[in-house]
């Protein structure tokens, strides 16, 4: 959402976006750390509900639209389980957020989002791991959201091996597709 407010001769603009309430903590950092990161990064300012887990960035007409969106998947990220110093990495201009709902592929039904998520994780995070190495991106997987974080080449050959995966291709044909996709 997307709404201006005058002050004085200045205008705010200020978008939404939400966390869930365990990841609050982990965005505000010890001693609000990780907030003032986000803000000194992008010229933003973030108000943080921490009971809703809602989050008010508010950008002032001197500071680029798309600060405001680097702040928002900065935020996306950490409330999709990335550590706030991988997540702060989206503020370069050269790295992107992707994410993909499970459900899309699987529905809501609890059974197949248990299974499908085991299958992007594999045994002891090996398939993720093999997803990341491969890719050259990092990779989380939460409750319904896959989470990637890397340059656009690599998110998007990131996002083919995780789609092929939840249709249900073999984990051996997708690290197969994606060695002989990688060629940058």
């Amino acid at each position: 959402m997307y709404l201006g407010s005058k002050t004085g001769q200045k205008m705010e603009y200020t978008e939404y976006v939400s966390v869930p309430r365990d990841r609050v903590g982990v965005l505000v950092g010890n001693g609000g750390i990780v907030k003032r990161r986000i803000e000194g990064g992008t010229g933003v300012k973030l108000r943080v509900n921490s009971d809703t887990g809602e989050i008010d960035v508010k950008r002032p007409d001197t500071v680029p639209a798309g600060n405001a969106l680097k702040a928002m998947d900065v935020i996306k990220a950490i409330g999709n389980g990335f550590p706030p110093k991988k997540a702060l990495e989206l503020i370069a201009d050269d790295v992107y957020l992707t994410i993909i709902d499970i459900t899309a592929y699987v529905g809501k039904g609890h059974k197949d989002l248990v299974r499908q998520r085991a299958r992007l994780i594999g045994s002891g995070g090996k398939a993720r791991r093999m997803l990341e190495n491969l890719t050259e991106t990092d990779i989380t997987v939460s409750d319904r959201y896959v989470a990637i974080i890397g340059q656009a080449t690599s998110n998007e050959l990131a996002r083919t091996g995780i789609e092929m995966l939840l249709s249900g291709t073999p984990h051996g044909d997708v690290y197969k597709q994606l060695r002989k996709s990688y060629t940058f």
